[in-house]
């Protein structure tokens, strides 16, 4: 369970990352749009009020070129019915102009300003138009109306002059209202240092409900693109609104929050459903193995009885036995003893996995153990005509061991070999020392073991599947219990296979 529940935080961490990446993957995203936004609103501005103001200065110049004569009239001889004809000719090419007024060459307005239109700002970009033939394009404030003034010399007579016309900074809000995007804010700013604001979509600055008409720290940090007007000293500017930003990343944080509690909460249903299943299958696993273990030990006492009753009666106790009669009964005794060595094998593998196999150990000299072991299961091999020979020995040799098991080990190897070998075959065994360990080796001389089996030789019920070769019966559990046995003792087991020309099991131990 402790393995699911870790599996189960790594697929929430996991996902967790994944939500993690993706949100900030859809916020660069979020953030390139606006950016992408910022630019194409800001550079369509600049283009718009830059061809608004040459369209403005072209006009202004033209009519002071085709009015040459009218202007030169009005500086000579100024009176009503000539301000009047000008009036209205300014009037048809500029309708609703905020002022108008003529200078002479050194800047003075031929045109008596009563109404106080033309302010001191406007007098000071004429008299620097007049001594530059420049000036900077700016919004002028005015009680009544924020307006930005064009100028256009003329000469008459040789006189010369400049005509001066204003024109409401509303013109310019109309093209950032009709430019502007949503959660963006257009506005021009005259860049003097302090970022002073000039008109925004609003209109000119005196719409504003503020009382500092210079761009804060604040929303400077929100600019996201500041683009030059050509031929003005104002930059458009596009920023973003206060919580654009930052509501975005709150709602991608909620939304990565629901999906990682509700994948939190699907995978700790998965959990605790398969906790119970694990549960349940612990329990289904415990009472197969109480089942086990309580016919095991149920099935060893009789098994016990039957193997000696038949052994005596096939030695003659109860009787003369006839020679169809003892055939019967080697076969009985053969398959209880058989069926005593499954048992035996199931209450190994029990004790195995409940960790309650012990050994106890003591020196042994495994010559001899491996000597009692060909003599115990000599008749065994005579079953299958095979003779067990111990080719080559040492007079002795000294291991820290556990007899009866070694000896349950070497078993296995035997009749293995003497099942699995050739028919008549003749089982060679093999003790031979290296340095500080000790090897045994059992060689059989039958088909051999498939190539595609050796992986599963160790592993519990594993047994050849190959149908075309007759196998004898068996659980499949000696080499794996063989194996942990020889582990057990800080050895090793193997075994080595050449094609089909027979198996050679051995094990390792080391010396005492």
């Amino acid at each position: 369970m402790k393995r699911y529940t870790l599996y189960a935080l790594l697929l929430i961490l996991l996902m967790g990352s994944l939500l993690a990446w993706l949100s900030w993957s859809r916020f660069d995203d979020f953030r390139r749009y606006h950016d992408e936004t910022a630019q194409l609103s800001a550079e369509g501005v600049a283009d718009e009020i830059s061809r608004l103001v040459a369209e403005k200065q072209r006009m202004v110049q033209l009519f002071a070129h085709e009015h040459v004569p009218q202007l030169g009239e009005i500086i000579n001889n100024l009176d009503d019915e000539h301000l009047m004809m000008l009036s209205g000719h300014i009037n048809d090419y500029f309708p609703n102009y905020f002022a108008v007024t003529l200078t002479d060459e050194k800047g003075k307005l031929l045109i008596e300003d009563f109404d106080g239109l033309v302010g001191d700002a406007c007098r000071h970009d004429i008299s620097t138009f007049i001594r530059d033939g420049s000036y900077t394009l700016r919004i002028h404030p005015h009680i009544d109306v924020y307006h930005f003034d064009i100028m256009a010399p003329f000469e008459s007579g040789g006189k010369r002059g400049a005509l001066f016309i204003s024109f409401h900074a509303d013109l310019l809000g109309g093209i950032l209202r009709s430019t502007q995007t949503p959660s963006h804010r257009l506005m021009l700013i005259y860049p003097s240092g302090e970022d002073l604001i000039e008109v925004t979509a609003e209109g000119p600055r005196i719409n504003l409900d503020r009382h500092d008409y210079r761009l804060s720290a604040e929303e400077r940090s929100r600019i996201m693109k500041r683009i030059p007007i050509p031929g003005t000293a104002w930059e458009a500017v596009d920023m973003h609104d206060p919580e654009l930003f930052s509501s975005y990343r709150q709602q991608l944080l909620l939304q990565m929050a629901v999906i990682l509690l509700l994948f939190s909460a699907v995978v700790m249903a998965m959990l605790y459903s398969l906790g119970r299943a694990e549960q349940r299958r612990r329990m289904a696993e415990q009472h197969k193995d109480d089942f086990l273990s309580n016919v095991s030990h149920e099935l060893r006492t009789p098994l016990t009885s039957i193997r000696g009753s038949l052994g005596l009666v096939i030695n003659g106790v109860a009787g003369e036995v006839s020679e169809k009669a003892k055939g019967l009964l080697d076969i009985a005794l053969n398959n209880s003893e058989r069926l005593s060595g499954i048992v035996n094998d199931i209450l190994d593998l029990k004790k195995i996995e409940s960790g309650q196999m012990e050994l106890e150990q003591s020196r042994h000299d495994l010559v001899m153990l491996v000597r009692r072991a060909i003599e115990s299961n000599h008749s065994y091999g005579e079953r299958f005509g095979a003779e067990y020979v111990l080719l080559e020995a040492p007079d002795s040799v000294e291991v820290e061991v556990d007899g009866n098991r070694i000896l349950q080990v070497m078993t296995n190897l035997l009749s293995n070999a003497a099942k699995y070998g050739a028919r008549n075959d003749r089982v060679e065994i093999v003790i031979s020392v290296k340095g500080e360990r000790v090897r045994v080796s059992v060689t059989d001389h039958g088909e051999g073991i498939d190539e595609a089996f050796h992986e599963r030789v160790f592993e519990r019920f594993a047994r050849e599947g190959d149908s075309s070769i007759e196998r004898p019966d068996g659980t499949g559990l000696g080499l794996n219990i063989s194996r942990v046995i020889i582990e057990a003792h800080r050895g090793e087991i193997d075994f080595d296979c050449a094609g089909r020309d027979g198996t050679t099991f051995y094990f390792e131990l080391p010396v005492s």
